[in-house]
Parts: structure tokens; C-alpha cells; sequence
């Protein structure tokens, strides 16, 4: 057992043998943690259709939108970035946003 060394360092095979185990083992371990993930996914998701209840996916009824109004993604940048400084701020965005008349 490594921890115990008074020096706190371990041997070339000590290591490669942890090595093994991680690598071995390392989808296992992180199995926990990936699940966790999905299920934040799965609330996130949730709330966000409990918030737009009138949309079955909100992202793609605003892809279909804005498909429908601009004929480029350049088109559409140029809409929103009102001050021509090749930025688009959360403003700009706020301003123009209902404009649109989104569904």
C-alpha cells in the first residue's frame, strides 16, 4: 500500500498496476457520475418545457423561426448585431427578440 510509505512515493509496478485498474476500471467508475449528468439533463429539460409548454422543443421552433425570416445565419447576425460591432449582445438580443414575434 503506497499511502503508508513514510516517503509517499510509489514503484514504477505500483504504478503501472494502478494504471491498469484506472484504465481497467475507469467506465465503471465513471458510470455513477455520467448517470448523475443525464438525470440534471432530463430536469433541465424538463423545466425548460414546464416554462414553454406551448412548444414541443423550443430550440427547434426557434431554428424553424428564424429559417423562416433570414435567409443566412449572416443574415440573421446582422439583424441582431444592431451597433455593427461584430458582437451580439444579451441586449441586442432582448431589443430585437420580440420584434420577431416568435411563436
Amino acid at each position: 500500500n503506497w499511502t503508508n510509505d513514510k516517503d509517499n512515493e510509489i514503484s514504477w509496478p505500483e504504478f503501472k498496476h494502478i494504471l491498469y485498474i484506472y484504465f481497467k476500471n475507469g467506465l465503471q467508475m465513471l458510470q455513477p457520475m455520467l448517470e448523475r449528468r443525464r438525470q440534471e439533463l432530463r430536469v433541465k429539460r424538463y423545466e425548460l418545457h414546464q416554462k414553454v409548454r406551448t412548444m414541443n422543443d423550443p430550440i427547434e421552433a426557434l431554428k424553424s423561426a428564424f429559417r423562416q425570416r433570414f435567409d443566412t445565419v449572416f443574415d440573421a447576425f446582422v439583424y441582431f448585431d444592431v451597433n455593427g460591432d461584430w458582437q451580439v449582445t444579451a441586449n441586442e438580443m432582448k431589443i430585437l427578440l420580440p420584434k420577431l414575434r416568435l411563436p
